[in-house]
């Protein structure tokens, strides 16, 4: 072969050799940029699952505080920041499903806004408050007859969840025992052990053979007060209990008198008034109480309507309920009780607190009298329980809370007390008054975690 096409063989190799090193140069580049962009996606993408997570957390972690959790089921359906606003890391949606069920959707996205990521998931949720501890609180002696029924608790919920001790109250009785009682009241309530254990449905002691029957001596009261309720939000607040002898204060941690008057003026509240008789029974005026309205207030007897009474598809039990287990009320009764036909039982599902009357004590000449300037009261010293039914709790601010099992001229009531302790319906009612929780704690519900 000559030198001329030699060359032009040198010639060609070289070209082929190039156009092949630079192929291979640009697929090595082009894999190269496929490698980066490939895990630039997914970084963008880890980025935007940890976004997303983030905003799961956050809702578990105002599950896990009392008052974030209180402040994020107020304002449901709940979300938090926008995808629209700068710098936003995911948006995040809570949604109710039932009564203690959310649903919670959290959109992450990546820094550079060119990934997102979608994480759902649902949570069973649980909200505990101060609520009472026993079905039945005194703040004096009790008289409670064999044929009154004292239960502690599992109204409302399955046999299974009946099985938790959460379900039952802490104590079956409270009350305050050592008072200097006049005659007439002592009558009544002759010993503070009258109550008769047959009348109580539930271990008498506790896991650690404490007895659930607790005795509360003078200035007791108030040890464990925290209720922060927003219907006494312009009420000042008592700022040292430690010498308490009101049941009233350690439960709302305000005086009677000061709440009493916020209640007669409140929006919050539905007051009747039945002191000087009312062109409308009792439980006509009941009846039209909205449900919205979770607190009412009543003074003096409550006569109930026989055509208000309601009767028992299964048990034929006749009987005036006020309240329902999805809209517990709070009911208090100043100076009276509830006057119901024969047989017949007035029902409360919620907590109902009976406080006593004060009266202003007169001289023989019929004037008021008054002990070194200031006027002198008196109030009632005892209530009839018979007749009434709490699904909840009971509270009663008497020197003596008793039951008859005689019926006379004046006393219409039925001779049975029926006192069920009810924990959700209390966590309910405290729930519907917005009362801020002393502990919140939460549940995944298995198998409805999602990630896209």
């Amino acid at each position: 072969m000559d030198n001329k096409h030699r060359g032009f063989a040198v010639l060609a190799i070289v070209i082929i050799l190039s156009i092949a090193s630079i192929a291979y140069t640009t697929n090595m580049a082009y894999l190269q940029l496929m490698d980066n962009k490939v895990l630039s996606n997914y970084y963008a993408n880890s980025e935007a699952f940890i976004n997303a997570e983030s905003g799961i957390n956050l809702v578990l972690n105002k599950l896990s505080s009392a008052v974030h959790a209180h402040e994020m089921l107020k304002q449901l359906p709940f979300t938090f920041a926008t995808a629209e606003q700068a710098n936003t890391a995911y948006q995040v949606s809570v949604t109710s499903l039932t009564a203690n069920q959310l649903a919670i959707s959290s959109t992450g996205y990546s820094s550079d806004k060119s990934a997102l990521r979608l994480i759902s998931l649902e949570v069973y949720y649980e909200l505990d408050f101060d609520i009472p501890t026993a079905p039945l609180q005194s703040n004096g002696r009790l008289n409670i007859n064999a044929g009154d029924t004292i239960n502690d608790g599992c109204e409302g919920v399955s046999l299974i969840d009946c099985l938790s001790s959460d379900n039952i109250a802490d104590n079956i009785v409270i009350s305050q025992h050592d008072l200097s009682l006049s005659e007439q009241t002592l009558a009544l309530c002759p010993d503070h052990k009258s109550l008769e254990q047959e009348a109580i449905y539930g271990e008498l002691t506790d896991a650690q053979g404490a007895s659930r029957i607790q005795s509360i001596n003078k200035g007791q009261w108030g040890s464990t007060a925290t209720f922060n309720n927003p219907i006494f939000d312009q009420v000042t607040p008592i700022t040292d209990l430690t010498d308490s002898r009101s049941l009233f204060e350690k439960t709302f941690v305000v005086t009677w008198a000061d709440a009493k008057a916020h209640f007669i003026k409140s929006e919050q509240v539905a007051y009747i008034d039945m002191r000087y008789g009312s062109a409308m029974d009792c439980s006509h005026q009941l009846a039209q109480v909205e449900e919205s309205i979770s607190v009412i207030y009543i003074e003096g007897d409550c006569h109930i309507n026989p055509l208000d009474v309601a009767s028992s598809t299964l048990s034929g039990d006749r009987h005036f309920t006020i309240g329902s287990t999805e809209q517990p009320k709070m009911v208090f009764m100043e100076g009276g009780t509830f006057v119901t036909p024969q047989d017949t039982q007035s029902a409360v599902i919620g907590m109902l607190y009976l406080l006593p009357k004060s009266e202003a004590v007169l001289d023989n000449s019929g004037s008021f009298q008054y002990q070194e300037g200031i006027q002198q009261v008196s109030e009632q010293q005892s209530i009839n329980l018979s007749g009434i039914k709490v699904n909840g709790s009971l509270l009663s601010e008497y020197d003596c809370s008793y039951t008859s099992n005689l019926v006379d001229s004046d006393d219409v009531t039925s001779p049975h007390l029926s006192v069920r302790y009810d924990k959700q319906v209390l966590k309910r009612l405290y729930q519907q008054l917005a009362v801020i929780p002393s502990a919140s704690h939460y549940q995944l519900v298995a198998g409805t975690w999602r990630d896209f």
